[in-house]
């Protein structure tokens, strides 16, 4: 669960890919389903809103449809759920951005009795993929017993990506992170330590997931600066 006030002073914001899709319900009563995302988007928060943020593979339970349907976009709750409206009523009722976030995890563990289990296999992969030496996608599909090509379909059907690129994206969550505790760290240093072959590799994935160069990114944090 995650909360939202913009200030007027943050402005524009980049919002990197995390591999997952978050439900996002806005002060206006305004309810959507993001997808996963493929590379970072610029946003303007307007208004407050409060949110979940399924883990990788999860939001299918609850939607009834493949990831793949919302990747890099997004569509209005109302598609998914006929009683939307009562949902959100039901959220914003709080005045509390953490009574909203607590109201919305009731309705939706409500639901999960009804909801599909993401299965093991999928979530295994995933915390595969996610480490600084992921394996190969015919090495975790033969574990299984499926061929690469099944393997990398039913992946986009419960991630919305490929494993390829989900690999990626974790590895620019651990360089974020790894910025963040250790900011001391060179570049070069930062990069191995996260998983990259060399800063090189790390750079060409920044540049192409973010929009923005490794330095940019590590001095201004999601603050998009013109």
């Amino acid at each position: 669960m995650w909360t939202c006030r913009p200030a007027a002073s943050v402005g524009r914001h980049r919002v990197l890919p995390d591999g997952c899709i978050d439900l996002l319900i806005q002060d206006d009563g305004a309810a959507r389903i993001v997808g996963t995302m493929t590379a970072a988007a610029i946003v303007a928060p307007d208004q407050p809103l409060v949110a979940v943020r399924f883990r990788p593979g999860g939001a299918r339970a609850f939607f009834g449809a493949t990831a793949q349907t919302w990747t890099d976009g997004d569509a209005a709750l109302a598609s998914r759920w006929e009683d939307w409206h009562a949902v959100v009523d039901q959220v914003l009722i709080a005045t509390k951005d953490d009574a909203r976030a607590h109201r919305l995890g009731e309705l939706l563990a409500a639901r999960a009795p009804g909801a599909v289990a993401v299965p093991a296999a999928l979530r295994a992969a995933c915390d595969a993929l996610a480490t600084p030496t992921p394996p190969a996608v015919a090495s975790l599909a033969a574990q299984h017993g499926v061929s690469r090509q099944y393997f990398t379909r039913r992946f986009r059907e419960y991630v919305g990506i490929d494993p390829q690129r989900f690999a990626r994206i974790m590895r620019l969550q651990r360089l974020r992170e790894i910025w963040q505790h250790r900011p001391e760290l060179a570049l070069v240093d930062s990069s191995l330590l996260a998983g990259f072959h060399d800063q090189a590799h790390m750079s060409h994935d920044v540049q192409e997931l973010t929009g923005t160069t490794p330095r940019r990114l590590r001095r201004n944090g999601l603050t998009v600066i013109d």
